[in-house]
């Protein structure tokens, strides 16, 4: 039990951050249940090494040089723009979905790793799978 606020709100959509190389959950990335019992984090996704737009890309770093336009991070930060993304995806597919619509959409697709339970406290109920979520909708 390592989530925090956000992550434990009751109708937001908790990512969990894995290695998409090592198919493994990350180290840093906060374990579930709530201190109250629920299932959080809903969905996992990549989120370790993942190349990104560096905030100051092109700008003088102050010695001289200039900061890269992308740099590679890890985080929940970088998981949770993936399944943002998909959100985003399906909402394009069917505008009328509620947040718990899209919850249950996302857990129901979520692709779930060999060995591991129907809840994961890391992975949660899943890999996040786009193609299999918007399936769900047509």
């Amino acid at each position: 039990m390592t989530l925090g606020t956000p992550a434990t709100s009751r109708r937001g959509i908790s990512v969990a951050n894995y290695d998409h190389v090592a198919v493994a959950p990350s180290s840093s990335s906060s374990r579930g249940r709530t201190r109250d019992g629920r299932d959080k984090p809903e969905v996992a996704a990549p989120g370790t090494n993942i190349v990104s737009s560096c905030a100051m890309g092109g700008r003088l770093d102050g010695a001289g040089d200039v900061h890269p336009m992308r740099t590679t991070m890890s985080g929940t930060s970088m998981a949770a723009p993936h399944v943002a993304g998909i959100v985003a995806l399906l909402l394009q597919l069917d505008p009328t979905l509620s947040g718990a619509q899209l919850r249950k959409v996302l857990v129901a697709s979520a692709n779930v790793p060999g060995g591991v339970a129907p809840f994961d406290v890391a992975w949660g109920y899943g890999r996040v799978d786009a193609v299999a979520a918007a399936r769900l909708l047509s």
